[in-house]
């Protein structure tokens, strides 16, 4: 068999491969604690939490989600109950987004799980080899831009 040139090989799949890991791993957890939310829900309740009052553009650009992904995840979070809409009142069009009480105690009950699930997938690597990840994502990702 003849060996594949580095720049061919299928990158896309490993981080592909990876990211299902990571989000299984994270269902598997928030299932076991019953917390009925998603990877992506979770992103966007961990992005409120950061800063509780923020407007729509403002979660997509933090959570790397388009403004359409985050709307639906915003829908399916005011019917769980996690987070409210407050109308802007200079324009009723627009709206801030903050977590409620009980998003507040979701994120309070996941944090510290989300943080060992972290450490989990970091566990035999360090400092430089994230630093390393990074630049290498973010090189990659800026050659598609």
């Amino acid at each position: 068999m003849e060996k594949q040139h580095i720049e061919t090989k299928n990158f896309g799949a490993l981080i592909d491969k990876t990211i299902k890991q990571i989000k299984s791993n994270y269902q598997k957890k928030f299932k076991a604690l019953n917390i009925n939310i998603t990877t992506e829900q979770w992103m966007i309740i961990d992005c409120l939490a950061d800063k509780n009052i923020q407007n729509q553009t403002e979660l997509a650009e933090k959570s790397f989600k388009n403004k359409p992904t985050v709307s639906r995840i915003l829908n399916l979070l005011e019917k769980k109950k996690l987070i409210e809409r407050i109308p802007v009142r200079a324009d009723r069009r627009k709206f801030h987004i903050r977590l409620t009480e009980l998003g507040q105690q979701i994120h309070k009950k996941l944090l510290p799980e989300v943080e060992a699930l972290r450490r989990k997938g970091w566990n035999t690597l360090n400092d430089n080899d994230y630093f390393d990840l990074e630049r290498i994502l973010n090189v990659i990702f800026k050659n598609f831009e």
